[in-house]
């Protein structure tokens, strides 16, 4: 009876997971779908301006910010052009995406975050002053840099999540596709990590992993995106 029991609680357990993945899966393919429908309506504008980014989606307390300016974005289904140097800040139960130039690689920040977009010759950059962003980077011509107080994640194409604590001074990187280089601030070389792992760094420099993932019910939200 006990192997029984412990069968039948693995199988209930492999449909739960199973079923969170489809879900995941779904909410990606949703939002990519009307991403893409905002970027075909934009193209004309994004074309008249110097942006290199469009923000497609937000919800909640959304501010863009450029040197002199800042504005509370609504909520709404139009998308707008973001220049390079301006600054995106989401308050709590806040959350905006936008899209690169590519019209494929996303970005998203997660509540209380603060980033500034930079776009420049060799390299694109999105310095991370708190808070997490995901990011989806798939066709980028350019290097594109994730900079933070103790570290720089570095990437041409792959998918993976940047968390900076700035009460604790951490960073922590999770790779779910492709290759990210990490330079922390503290060493003077880099570290490979691969997918399906993660990385923390200290405030001191100090390193926890890469690690492999523990694929969990809090690791699946991050695969939407």
């Amino acid at each position: 009876m006990a192997t029984a029991r412990e069968a039948l609680k693995r199988g209930t357990a492999a449909r739960t997971r199973a079923a969170r993945l489809r879900e995941a899966a779904r909410l990606s393919a949703e939002r990519a779908y009307q991403a893409a429908q905002a970027v075909r309506r934009l193209a004309g504008t994004a074309a008249r301006t110097e942006a290199r980014a469009l923000l497609v989606y937000r919800q909640g307390d959304v501010r863009v910010s450029g040197l002199q300016t800042e504005a509370r974005m609504p909520e709404s289904s139009t998308a707008q052009p973001l220049q390079g140097g301006e600054s995106i800040q989401t308050g709590p139960g806040g959350r905006a995406s936008f899209f690169l130039a590519d019209g494929q690689s996303t970005i998203t920040l997660e509540e209380n975050t603060t980033a500034a977009y930079r776009d420049e010759a060799e390299r694109t950059l999105l310095d991370l002053v708190s808070g997490k962003v995901n990011l989806a980077i798939h066709a980028w011509r350019k290097r594109f840099e994730v900079p933070t107080p103790t570290a720089v994640c570095a990437v041409r194409g792959t998918r993976f999540s940047v968390d900076y604590d700035r009460d604790q001074g951490r960073t922590e990187l999770v790779v779910l596709e492709g290759l990210v280089e990490v330079r922390p601030r503290a060493m003077d070389r880099a570290i490979e990590v691969p997918a399906g792992t993660w990385l923390r760094i200290g405030r001191d420099g100090a390193l926890e992993g890469p690690r492999p993932l523990d694929v969990s019910a809090d690791e699946l939200r991050t695969l939407s995106f």
